[in-house]
């Protein structure tokens, strides 16, 4: 349904002046309390001028507070409070066709004015996204390079323009198992905190498609609200999401889907979405569902690591923990690799972790060092258990 009345999009323009921003969440809180239904964005900085977006509903009826009559319509009210800054304006009509601007005016129709509380870091302009990059979030990966471009890209855009000016930001990542999915995720929300893109409060949220979905009538839609409200301000990490798929003793899925097609729609400007699972699986559950596909405006493929990516995973994990690789450890350690492909329930960087943690058992038994050798690799390889998929992996995902 389309919000009735009079709306204005204008801009704050406070030129090369840096705004009080105290004062400011004062003036729009004053303006409030007066009955003013506001909304004003992130400040942006270009060029040396600060401006800051904002969005306001005229009232049905004149309100008081504003001293004469001139002063009593909504635009009117703001010039005279921003007296510190340029404001300019325009009318906007409620339209299909901006979606991103159409739920903008909703929540500002929904708006109870004395009751929303203005605060400064509301306002704040969002880390500069270059000074993010200097304290780079995503140092340390290996490869994942394309993946990581985009991401990037997204956020960069998002800081700059604003989480409304994308439909939206939800995003399916694909591929096999252990090819960083949820790592890049974990990093991606430590480089969205800074840049401004979420809340900065560190809120990662993951969960199984089987979270989602209840047991009994009813149970179902309040699993998934629950869930999306968790994840609030951060990302909501969904592994496996192609369960999601109705199947014979999975009757609720369809539950699960629609109340989270819901959700991911109302609330795209509080949580960013990640479905994640094999690619053939997550393209049958988008077929399925079209609603739920419409909702993910972004998909980010993964593909299985070389065997120098593992090579240098399996040395990765030796830093973290202090030890130390040989130089006949590095000259088996591609063979060991290869030989790992060809292993029951192979799934990269996984597979690499659990031999790491077997190479650190066999080590610990031959010697008091922190020196990884081929011997102790091919004793881990030797492992009858390295054959077989663990229930449920952990580490990368």
């Amino acid at each position: 349904m389309e919000p009735i009345g009079t709306f204005y999009a204008g801009i704050l323009d406070y030129g090369d002046v840096e705004p009080d921003f105290e004062g400011l969440a004062e003036a729009v809180n004053f303006l409030r309390a007066s009955n003013v239904k506001m909304m004003v964005g992130k400040a942006t900085c270009d060029n040396g001028r600060t401006r800051l977006p904002f969005l306001l509903k005229e009232p049905e009826k004149p309100f008081i507070g504003m001293g004469s009559p001139s002063n009593k319509t909504a635009v009117a009210a703001v010039r005279r409070v921003f007296d510190n800054c340029d404001v300019s304006y325009h009318e906007v009509k409620p339209s299909a066709q901006n979606a991103a601007q159409l739920h903008l005016m909703a929540e500002v129709a929904a708006m109870d004015p004395e009751h929303e509380v203005a605060r400064a870091h509301d306002f704040k302009p969002a880390t500069n996204i270059e000074k993010a990059l200097a304290t780079d979030p995503f140092a340390g990966l290996v490869g994942l390079d394309e993946q990581r471009r985009l991401v990037h890209e997204i956020g960069n855009a998002v800081s700059k323009r604003g989480r409304e000016a994308i439909e939206s930001v939800h995003m399916v990542f694909t591929g096999p198992p252990g090819t960083g999915k949820t790592e890049l995720a974990r990093r991606l929300l430590a480089f969205y905190d800074e840049t401004g893109v979420t809340s900065g409060k560190g809120v990662f949220v993951k969960a199984d498609a089987a979270d989602l979905i209840g047991r009994f009538v009813g149970q179902t839609p309040r699993l998934v609200r629950a869930m999306v409200r968790k994840a609030y301000g951060g990302i909501l990490f969904i592994d496996e999401a192609y369960r999601l798929v109705a199947t014979r003793g999975n009757e609720y899925a369809n539950e699960a889907v629609d109340t989270l097609t819901e959700m991911l729609e109302a609330d795209r400007d509080r949580v960013i979405c990640i479905a994640a699972g094999y690619p053939d699986q997550m393209d049958h559950l988008m077929e399925m569902n079209p609603g739920l596909r419409d909702r993910f405006g972004f998909r980010v493929p993964f593909e299985s690591y070389t065997d120098d990516e593992l090579c240098r995973i399996f040395e990765t994990f030796a830093q973290k923990k202090g030890f130390q690789l040989a130089d006949d450890a590095r000259e088996v350690l591609p063979a060991a690799v290869r030989s790992l492909r060809q292993h029951k329930g192979f799934s990269n960087a996984r597979t690499v972790r659990r031999l790491f943690d077997r190479v650190v058992v066999k080590q610990a038994l031959r010697a008091d060092d922190t020196v990884v050798t081929a011997q102790d690799i091919a004793a881990a390889l030797a492992d009858s258990d390295m054959n077989e998929a663990p229930a449920k992996p952990v580490g990368f995902a």
